[in-house]
C-alpha cells in the first residue's frame, strides 16, 4: 500500500476514490439518497473526473491511439446517457409527462425554466412576489415556513425561514422517519413545533386550518399572494394594516374575537371547547389579552358541571 502511494498519481486516485466510498455510504446512502436526479454527487464530480482521466491515462499510457479513442468513447455515452435520460420525462408521442410522476423525480432544469403553468418560469414568479414580500416585511422580524420554496425566501429575505423537510432546521431533520417515501421530503415539520417556534406564515400551500381568520393576502402585481397564520402577532399584524391598508387583507382577530364572544352564551359547552382550544394556540399564547380570555375562562368554569 505505500508503494501504492509513492506515485503521485496513484496516491490522487486511491485518495479521491477512497472519498467517494465513504462520502456515498455514510452521506447518500445513510440519509437515503434525493429526488434531484445526482444532486448529491455534485459536490464529488471533480473526484469522479480526476479518477477517470488518471485511470484512462495509466492504463494506455503506452498506447495513446487508444487514449484518444476512450476519451471519444466518452463524449459519446455522455450524450447517449442525456437522451435516455430525457426520454423518461417525455412519453412517445413528444408530450412531456407530468413533472413528478416518477416517484416525484422529474427533469429539474426544465420544471424551473419552463413558462406552461403560469405564461413565467416559476423562478421568475417567487421572485417577483418575493420583491413584493420583502417590501412589506421590510424592518419586520417575521418567521416563514417554505416548502420547496427556496427562491420566494431569497427574494423575499425573510428574517428567518424554516424548510419543512429539515434542509435549515435541526430539530425537523433529526425526526424519526415514520414512511418511506419521496427521498429528502420523508420528514414533515410538525404543526405543534410551527406554532411553538413562533412561525408566522406559509405561502401558497394546502392549508393547515382552513378557518377564515387565519387567511392573509398580499398584493403581488396585478394579484394576491396567499398565506396561512400559524399564529396571530397583534404587533405585526396592526402594522401590516397600519403601512398597507389597501395590500394586505386579512380578518383583525380581535375584532373577530368580540363577535364570537358577543354570542358566547347561545353557544354550547363542547363548541365553545374546541374553539376556544384553537383561540388560545392561534393567538391567546402569544398576545396578552386577558379581558377576553378571562370571558372565555369565565363562561367555562359556569358550566363545568
Amino acid at each position: 500500500m505505500r508503494l501504492l502511494f509513492l506515485q503521485p498519481s496513484n496516491a490522487v486516485i486511491l485518495l479521491a476514490f477512497g472519498y467517494l466510498l465513504l462520502y456515498g455510504l455514510f452521506f447518500v446512502a445513510r440519509v437515503g439518497g434525493d429526488f434531484m436526479y445526482a444532486r448529491f454527487l455534485h459536490p464529488v464530480i471533480p473526484m469522479m473526473y480526476i479518477i477517470g482521466e488518471l485511470s484512462l491515462r495509466k492504463l494506455f499510457a503506452k498506447k495513446k491511439r487508444y487514449l484518444h479513442i476512450a476519451f471519444l468513447l466518452l463524449l459519446v455515452l455522455v450524450v447517449l446517457d442525456k437522451s435516455r435520460r430525457d426520454s423518461l420525462f417525455v412519453e412517445d408521442n413528444g408530450k412531456r409527462k407530468p413533472a413528478f410522476q416518477l416517484a416525484g423525480i422529474t427533469d429539474e432544469y426544465w420544471y424551473w425554466t419552463q413558462t406552461e403553468t403560469m405564461g413565467i418560469d416559476p423562478i421568475k414568479a417567487n421572485e417577483l412576489v418575493g420583491r413584493q414580500l420583502e417590501y412589506y416585511f421590510r424592518n419586520e422580524h417575521v418567521k416563514v415556513l417554505l416548502r420547496g420554496q427556496a427562491s420566494l425566501g431569497y427574494y423575499a429575505h425573510f428574517s428567518e425561514c424554516i424548510e419543512n423537510a429539515g434542509l435549515t432546521d435541526a430539530t425537523i431533520a433529526h425526526l424519526p422517519i415514520e414512511n418511506r417515501g419521496r427521498p429528502g421530503h420523508e420528514k414533515s415539520a410538525p404543526l405543534e413545533y410551527l406554532v411553538n417556534r413562533g412561525v408566522h406564515f406559509v405561502f401558497f400551500r394546502t392549508p393547515y386550518d382552513t378557518a377564515s381568520y387565519r387567511r392573509v393576502f398580499f398584493r403581488a402585481g396585478g394579484d394576491y399572494a396567499r398565506a396561512e397564520m400559524f399564529f396571530y402577532d397583534t404587533h405585526l399584524m396592526d402594522n401590516l394594516h397600519r403601512k398597507f391598508p389597501n395590500e394586505v387583507a386579512f380578518i383583525p382577530f380581535p375584532s373577530y374575537l368580540d363577535q364570537y364572544l358577543a354570542t358566547l352564551n347561545q353557544k354550547k359547552k363542547e363548541e365553545v371547547v374546541v374553539d376556544y382550544t384553537k383561540f388560545r394556540d392561534f393567538y391567546f399564547r402569544h398576545n396578552s389579552d386577558p379581558r377576553r380570555e378571562e370571558q372565555f375562562t369565565a363562561y367555562l368554569q359556569k358550566h363545568e358541571h
